[in-house]
């Protein structure tokens, strides 16, 4: 809850901050479809014990490598500082869901829910000065990646979880997209993002079949492709 209202506070005193300029003020509301990639998510020391499998036999550690594809939706403000460039603040809300087997002999299916809340300043660079509008943008921010309780599925050795947990870290964005105006102060976005939103990881709760069991936990990283629609007014 305190990281939470850290990152909707610094987006609150950025709202602010951009309200000074007036005459170039806009907001600005988006959704995004989000595919996750080069997730990398591993037991974090299988010399340990492993419970991702990398083969049939079990006896060789695997990874996943993305969390599927979920839905992005944001707000944001900002300022027109020259007539080619523009910067906002943004405040996004990401869900995914891991559902995934390893390559186990038969297969274990992962399942778990992942949040990402994300605050990010932004500077765009836009090559035209009327009409369709391309541009270029950046971002820099921090992200707080919620990974929930880990179930674990396997017709043969049985059922199992692991404790999720909540990792607030370092996050950044490039952006590439067309504005298309349609009034004055009134403009649709389409753009392709790519975004990275730092790790997320569990704790090392494990629980085989009602018995807890000695774990290192598991980790990856929150990267996806991201096609967004937003309205900037």
């Amino acid at each position: 809850m305190t990281r939470t209202k850290v990152l909707t506070g610094c987006f609150a005193a950025a709202l602010l901050a951009a309200g000074s300029a007036q005459a170039q003020f806009y907001i600005r509301a988006d959704g995004a479809l989000s595919k996750t990639t080069n997730a990398g998510f591993v037991d974090n020391d299988p010399t340990t014990g492993f419970v991702i499998s990398g083969d049939a036999s079990g006896t060789n550690p695997g990874q996943f490598n993305d969390f599927g594809t979920g839905a992005a939706v944001g707000i944001g403000a900002g300022t027109r500082f020259a007539p080619s460039g523009r910067t906002d603040i943004t405040l996004t809300y990401r869900k995914y869901k891991l559902d995934q087997n390893d390559k186990n002999g038969p297969p274990t299916n992962f399942k778990a829910n992942i949040d990402s809340l994300a605050v990010m300043g932004n500077l765009y660079f836009e090559f035209s000065e009327g009409g369709v509008t391309p541009y270029l943008g950046f971002g820099v921010g921090a992200a707080q990646n919620r990974l929930g309780d880990v179930t674990l599925n396997n017709p043969v050795v049985g059922q199992g979880s692991i404790t999720g947990d909540t990792k607030l870290g370092f996050a950044w964005g490039a952006y590439f997209g067309f504005s298309f105006p349609l009034a004055s102060h009134f403009a649709i976005d389409i753009a392709y993002r790519f975004v990275d939103l730092g790790d997320v990881r569990t704790k090392t709760d494990l629980t085989l079949n009602g018995t807890a069991t000695p774990y290192s936990g598991a980790s990856g990283h929150l990267r996806a492709h991201e096609l967004a629609f937003g309205l900037r007014f």
